[in-house]
């Protein structure tokens, strides 16, 4: 049943305030969320190396006695196998001189993560990785209890700073807490962005919204950043500044309107409505006496909450809302899970790290683009199994190339059908992410964003499993990544299609009688 905040977004439209209200809560803080998540598949990027005498000018590293260990780059400098032997191991150990290549500057070369420090790359992540997945859990009923604006604008502005501090690291041990706190606040950020700028949005111009490229822009500018500069602390100031200035709009977005009706913040509301009217210049009916029948003839709303419930994410799981619940959570984590594997296996992938970082995020765009309409064409539902229908096959396809494919094919091939796998999982989290914020009610949507957040991250926390040690085990990995791709998009016809209906506040069960709301 819809409420005044609805009645004003529909009399309202889309106009200059939104478009303001999506580049400010969305954009912005979206690019410095994707340049962060993707980072440390530059960060953890070993260029290569050689040991020098102790002069310094000769490498003893030459010769047939490495090459079952080593390979050589073109710039003469070995590229270490991601799997170590004990022998490779007393070989670099015993080296007094280990020289990096220039061509890139990245955690590998700042603190020698060679052989058996080689673990830190993977805890790096992992901590990063446990910072969403904390945050994901808190996330939620915060931004349900104290607004959606402070959760969003506060943990952005702390990774802004951390960030920056990242720059000033003198051990691995400090930037590994640094990237745990990151991915605190980047879970905070990433589940408001979000629902913060939805609940301004009528339901044909939310699918549309979602489905900006804004990921792609993060991660195409990353890959940008990182082919021009090659060093990892040139990048952390670049994310870091990103953040910090999505944070000056803060002063000028409001709270957002669907929490502040349900939250009975009726001079904030409408203050609200008034800036909301004044920008899109338009009227909206009742506009004058609406705060008026609201505060004196105590008038809630036609979503007056019986009592005042405090809403936590077990909620998700009442009533016809647990099955939905169960699914929506499996979809993202196998999405994440899906989307990671790509992104940390580029190192994996045939060509160039830089292009095939900025390819993977480049053909995005097409699929981010058709979700900006065929979620409104065909439905929210008939989107997503189209996409996960797509990225299934590619899948499959992969692992069939790498399986009989002669290498020359084999390599060209893959490479391609790795780029549109993950452009198609991609289009599918757009739409997936409509569906998730519009079959919650408005008091439980922070939660609902948080547990999918939450379930997200998990998968990702999943993908080195799934991410290859080397290329002859790349059919394993295609294989289950499809498997996973064609059991989402079973799993989608169980859920509810969402298409032209009006968002819930609250659940029907907690609506107050008229009698209630009186007494």
């Amino acid at each position: 049943m819809a409420g005044k905040a609805d009645h004003v977004i529909q009399e309202a439209g889309c106009g200059l305030f939104q478009a303001l209200v999506v580049i400010f809560v969305k954009i912005l803080p979206e690019i410095g969320t994707a340049y962060t998540k993707v980072f440390m598949a530059f960060g953890n990027y070993n260029p290569g190396w050689r040991c020098l005498d102790n002069n310094g000018t000769k490498s003893l590293m030459e010769g047939n006695t490495t090459q079952d260990i080593y390979k050589m780059n073109s710039s003469n400098y070995y590229e270490t196998s991601n799997s170590y032997s004990e022998g490779s191991c007393k070989l670099i150990d015993n080296c007094k001189i280990i020289e990096f290549d220039t061509k890139a500057s990245t955690t590998v070369t700042e603190w020698g993560l060679l052989c058996d420090k080689n673990w830190v790359l993977t805890l790096i992540i992992s901590l990063q990785m446990a910072g969403v997945i904390v945050g994901s859990l808190v996330a939620g009923q915060l931004g349900d209890t104290f607004g959606r604006k402070n959760i969003l604008y506060i943990p952005t502005a702390l990774g802004g700073v951390l960030n920056i501090i990242a720059i000033y690291s003198s051990y691995w041990q400090v930037y590994c807490i640094i990237r745990f706190f990151l991915g605190l606040m980047m879970a905070c950020t990433y589940n408001y962005m979000n629902t913060y700028s939805s609940e301004f949005l009528s339901t044909t111009w939310r699918a549309r919204v979602m489905a900006i490229p804004v990921w792609t822009t993060g991660g195409v500018l990353l890959g940008l950043s990182a082919m021009l500069s090659k060093e990892w602390k040139t990048l952390n100031l670049i994310n870091g500044l990103i953040f910090l200035v999505a944070c000056i709009f803060a002063l000028w977005v409001p709270e957002s309107l669907r929490w502040l009706e349900v939250k009975n913040k009726v001079k904030a509301f409408d203050r609200t409505i008034e800036k909301i009217t004044r920008i899109n210049k338009v009227t909206i009916l009742l506009l004058d006496d609406f705060g008026q029948s609201w505060m004196s003839n105590n008038d809630h709303s036609q979503n007056e909450v019986k009592g005042h419930k405090v809403y936590t994410i077990l909620d998700l799981f009442r009533g016809g809302y647990r099955v939905n619940s169960c699914i929506v959570g499996f979809i993202w984590f196998s999405l994440l899970l899906l989307i990671y594997s790509f992104v940390y296996s580029v190192k994996a992938m045939y060509g160039s790290l830089y292009l095939n970082l900025i390819l993977l995020f480049i053909a995005d765009t097409p699929f981010s683009l058709f979700s900006m309409f065929l979620p409104n064409v065909i439905g929210r539902r008939k989107a997503i199994m189209l996409y996960l229908s797509v990225s299934a096959l590619s899948l499959f396809v992969a692992t069939g190339l790498e399986i009989w494919a002669p290498a020359d094919i084999r390599n060209t091939g893959t490479l391609c059908l790795d780029i549109l796998g993950k452009a198609a999982i991609s289009g599918t989290i757009g739409c997936h992410l409509v569906l998730t914020t519009e079959i919650y009610p408005t008091v439980v949507r922070g939660n609902a964003l948080g547990y999918g957040s939450l379930m997200g991250w998990l998968g990702a926390a999943m993908a080195p499993i799934l991410i290859p040690k080397d290329s002859h085990s790349l059919y394993i990995s295609y294989g289950t990544m499809g498997a996973l791709s064609l059991m989402c998009c079973l799993l989608v016809i169980k859920l509810p299609e969402t298409k032209g209906k009006k968002i819930k506040e609250v659940f029907e069960a907690d609506l107050a009688t008229k009698d209630e709301i009186l007494s």
